[in-house]
Formats: structure tokens, C-alpha cells, sequence
């Protein structure tokens, strides 16, 4: 009996403690395509809705609402990649590190439209800001 419950208990600890989780970060995001590039966002910032829609020009557009979960006031990093229809990311000026700032214990939208009608998805990177004035490639980004 003791040699069951010793061998059952064995298996369970090495069940749990072999499985593992294949996401670089945690899933608390509700789209996969907002990526969280800083493991830390998510001790604040919880995305709660992503929207999108083709405009009738033929755009596409997106709209994310995150919560800032505690009472200070974080800025974040954002950028927007646009993929065409064979999944390659279109070069555009509007896709560079943007800032934003959310104030505690609200929200912030952000926005964005596809630079032109070949757009058929969208990817959005979310990083912790490091209040520098530059983006994690040394390029200025715009403050929002």
C-alpha cells in the first residue's frame, strides 16, 4: 500500500514538475497579437479589449484598451507592425516606438490605422518605458 501511494505521489511531482510553459511571458493578454515585451508590464498593465475593423476607404484599424492596475502614474512603449496579406511586415513610418502614459488606476487606448489597404493584420508590442528618450534601438520615438 505505502509502495502505491509513494509511486502515485512520485508520478504527480513529475507531472508537475516537468510540465512547462512554452510563452516567453505570462498569458495575460486576451490577443495574440499584443506581445508584452517586458515580463514587468505585467505586475500593471492588463489589456482589457482589442477591437478592429476595415474602414470603408479599405483601412485597416485597431483599437486596445489597457488598465493601469495600481494608483502611480507608468508610461509605457508601443509600437504597431502591419503585415500584408503574404504575412510580411510592411515597412512604414508608423511603425516606430511611440510613447504613452497612463495614469493610475486608469486607461489608455491605442490607436492605429494600416498605412495603406494591403494591410490584412497588425501586431503590437507593448514595452516598459525606462523614461529614456530613445527606443530600444537608440531611435527617438514619438511621445504620445
Amino acid at each position: 500500500m505505502k509502495t502505491k501511494v509513494f509511486i502515485m505521489l512520485a508520478s504527480l511531482a513529475l507531472f508537475f514538475g516537468c510540465t512547462s510553459n512554452n510563452e516567453l511571458y505570462p498569458p495575460s493578454t486576451k490577443d495574440s497579437r499584443v506581445t508584452y515585451k517586458d515580463v514587468s508590464l505585467h505586475e500593471w498593465l492588463q489589456l482589457q479589449s482589442v477591437k478592429s475593423r476595415k474602414n470603408a476607404d479599405g483601412l485597416l484599424r485597431f483599437q486596445a484598451k489597457f488598465v493601469n492596475t495600481v494608483a502611480s502614474d507608468k508610461s509605457l512603449l508601443y509600437r504597431i507592425s502591419w503585415i500584408d496579406k503574404e504575412g510580411f511586415v510592411q515597412k512604414s513610418i508608423l511603425s516606430r516606438w511611440n510613447k504613452a502614459v497612463v495614469k493610475g488606476n486608469s486607461f489608455v487606448y491605442i490607436d492605429g490605422i494600416s498605412p495603406n489597404g494591403n494591410s490584412r493584420d497588425y501586431t503590437l508590442e507593448v514595452l516598459n518605458d525606462t523614461s529614456v528618450e530613445e527606443d530600444p534601438n537608440g531611435n527617438p520615438y514619438n511621445k504620445h
